[in-house]
């Protein structure tokens, strides 16, 4: 039987585990279960679950988790979870057992992906082994950067998603004194997420009148953001439709500032679960436009090539190579 990992994407929504296989060419995701994270008081029982319904212990484990890594121990973001590798190894019985960034683990992952699961939104000049940077809004906004090492990329994490946000214009600067009143720090994060969605529709609500029963079904719905994203592309609600030309805007003006800031000529990646959902708006030339506005440097921002992730298992993807990798080393 070949070499079996347990891999995991640690979100504050879901917790999502499988089982994988490697072979020269790919990682097979043998078993997968996702499991609702903030309906369990830790990891530990999640994976238990897992695990025994699998017919086989795998030899190494790598768990992408949602907020920043410190000797191997995390505090999850938006879920009161402690993480501690070794404590988790020891309870699972599995030796070789990491945590990482799931942004750093998407960047591993960025590997295993055909062009097939890549949408070009701009091809610009790439450069050989030069720095990547992956950017990706989903429950919060993750971003690494990827440096060319030992001849493959090494992704390395970051918490740039809690950068403050900085308008620009003069409805940007409007939006950020609305929020300022209710979180007093704004970040990238804060506007950049499902939750960013929510925020936004409420303040152009705000800014043109009272709440209609239509709006007031989309608030009230299960999952309000994804309601908000919907009827934008229906185009049968003029609020939703501002809401994502808004989100449109300020994701393209962080990803130049994120390509900006690691001079990514090697590539500027959108990944996340919110990017597939909405491509077509990504694909229009308004998202283009926003990532170009840099002043001096607005030449430069046409050279970066930019692509979308459509392949929503990345992190996972990701966290199983790391495992793989583990075993070899």
């Amino acid at each position: 039987m070949s070499t079996r990992v347990l891999a995991g994407d640690i979100g504050g929504t879901h917790a999502r585990l499988c089982l994988a296989e490697k072979d020269a060419e790919k990682i097979h995701i043998i078993h997968e279960q996702v499991y609702p994270s903030q309906q369990y008081p830790d990891l530990l029982p999640i994976v238990e679950d897992f695990l025994q319904h699998q017919d086989i212990q795998p030899l190494a484990a790598c768990f992408a988790v949602a907020g920043p890594i410190r000797q191997q121990q995390a505090q999850v973001t938006n879920l009161p979870w402690r993480l501690n590798a070794d404590q988790l190894g020891k309870s699972l019985r599995i030796d070789r057992l990491s945590l990482l960034n799931d942004f750093q683990a998407a960047g591993y992952g960025l590997a295993t992906l055909s062009e097939e699961q890549l949408v070009t939104l701009q091809t610009g000049q790439s450069e050989q082994q030069a720095r990547r940077a992956l950017i990706g809004a989903g429950t919060g906004l993750g971003i690494s950067c990827l440096i060319y090492q030992n001849n493959g990329y090494i992704p390395y994490p970051s918490e740039g998603g809690h950068v403050g946000f900085a308008p620009l214009d003069k409805e940007q600067s409007r939006l950020l004194t609305y929020l300022q009143s209710s979180l007093g720090y704004v970040c990238y994060e804060h506007l950049l997420s499902g939750a960013g969605l929510v925020r936004i529709y409420r303040f152009f609500l705000k800014e043109h009148g009272t709440p209609s029963a239509f709006s007031d079904s989309i608030m009230q719905a299960a999952d309000p953001a994804a309601e908000i994203s919907h009827h934008a592309q229906l185009g049968d609600d003029e609020l939703a439709l501002q809401t994502l030309g808004c989100f449109v805007r300020i994701y393209a003006a962080q990803a130049g500032n994120v390509a900006l800031n690691y001079l990514a000529t090697g590539g500027v990646y959108l990944a996340g679960g919110i990017a597939p959902k909405i491509i077509e708006q990504l694909k229009s030339p308004h998202f283009l436009a926003a990532f170009h506005n840099k002043g001096a440097m607005s030449d430069l921002m046409q050279s970066f090539p930019v692509k979308v992730i459509m392949q929503d298992l990345v992190g996972l993807l990701g966290a199983a190579e790391f495992a793989f990798q583990s075993l070899v080393k």
